[in-house]
């Protein structure tokens, strides 16, 4: 464009014509280089076929990827009963506290209302309640106030005839028992009391003094779950706050009544949580005496130290209770066995950069290895 503007303004197109050329020839490169040069029409080479069926892994990716290897070999292992398992609370440290009457939700005076993941101590206070009656409540409250305040008009009126009745006794000294002047100084103490009575009956009834309630932490714990904010209106029976005390937890898990007597000898069981590695020991609690008909499985509670903070309430575990002496095999890694459609497979190390995928037939799981009865041999 530019050589063409050049040319039309000073109508050398002979001159120009070299600078236009050049102007193309820049330009060209960079089409070029935004196609990148590659030829789309020529297929893509092959890759090497491997024979057996094998998987040809080069060793910078070996190492960039961080495949490791192990020697099949043989061990001790020890039977192992697998079951399904949930993480609960301990009874003793899970509290739930709901609202004893519907009101109003006001802070405590030492602060603020306590938050998800908070630590609370036994007896803090941890929300006050004040009450506040509906519409129908309301409506009875106001009925019984205008019917009270006819009685502290009538115990007003009984307490000014009894100070009268002692004043004008008092005046009669010698005239008047002591006895009698005793009687009016009671009569005018219950006439006082009755009227106080009253009073505080009418001043209950046309909300002059609301109820409150306050509610205080009966654990030492953290706040697992907060279901209120400041200010709320809330409804009698409804959940306020849940606390659990997190250190030490519950794993539960049903087993087969054919397993009971194998797993009340072992009283011990490696629990695994899903992301997490390695197995964390926990040792039997309770072991269930009621076998569901329909499932004949009886509950196995586990307790497991929960220190770091790995398990939660509500979490699934896989539960492996030893069940038995241990015996010598050959085993495999966990983390080298693959599921495939119901089947195992492991991936064995033929060449330097050669794996071979071949089916194994497991046996019982053992801490991170498994036993194999086929598919692996010693040394490989």
């Amino acid at each position: 464009v530019l050589g063409v503007s050049l040319a039309r303004r000073r109508r050398r197109v002979r001159e120009v014509a070299p600078g236009a050329v050049l102007l193309l020839v820049l330009a060209a490169p960079l089409v070029a280089r935004g196609h990148g040069g590659e030829d789309h029409s020529a297929p893509a080479p092959p890759a090497p076929a491997r024979a057996g069926g094998g998987t040809y892994l080069a060793k910078e990716s070996q190492f960039l990827l961080g495949v490791r290897t192990a020697v099949v070999a043989e061990r001790e292992v020890s039977a192992r009963i697998a079951a399904v398992g949930r993480v609960v609370p301990r009874i003793d440290g899970h509290a739930q506290i709901s609202a004893p009457q519907p009101g109003r939700v006001l802070a405590p005076t030492t602060g603020t209302l306590p938050f998800l993941g908070d630590r609370v101590r036994k007896g803090q206070v941890l929300v006050v309640l004040e009450q506040t009656p509906g519409a129908a409540d309301r409506g009875d409250l106001r009925a019984r106030s205008l019917a009270a305040r006819p009685g502290v008009a009538q115990a007003r009126a009984r307490r000014d005839q009894a100070q009268r009745e002692l004043e004008r006794r008092r005046s009669l000294v010698g005239i008047v028992s002591q006895r009698e002047i005793e009687q009016a100084e009671l009569a005018l103490d219950l006439a006082e009391r009755d009227l106080d009575l009253a009073g505080q009956q009418l001043a209950l009834f046309s909300g002059g003094t609301l109820q409150r309630t306050t509610l205080i932490a009966p654990i030492d714990g953290v706040i697992a779950e907060a279901e209120i904010s400041l200010g709320e209106q809330v409804a009698a029976d409804q959940r306020l706050y849940t606390i659990i005390e997190p250190s030490r937890l519950w794993v539960e898990a049903s087993v087969f009544e054919s397993d009971l007597a194998r797993v009340r000898a072992s009283g011990a069981a490696d629990i695994r949580l899903e992301g997490h590695p390695g197995a964390f020991p926990a040792r039997l609690f309770r072991l269930g005496q009621l076998v569901d008909p329909a499932t004949r499985t009886a509950k196995a509670i586990f307790e497991v130290d929960n220190a770091d903070g790995a398990f939660h309430p509500g979490m699934f575990a896989e539960v492996s209770i030893g069940a038995g002496a241990p015996r010598r095999s050959l085993v495999v890694p966990d983390a080298a066995v693959i599921e495939d459609g119901g089947r195992r497979f492991v991936y064995v190390h033929v060449a330097p950069e050669d794996f071979v995928r071949r089916e194994v037939v497991l046996g019982a799981r053992d801490g991170d290895d498994w036993s194999v009865r086929d598919g692996a041999g010693a040394g490989e």
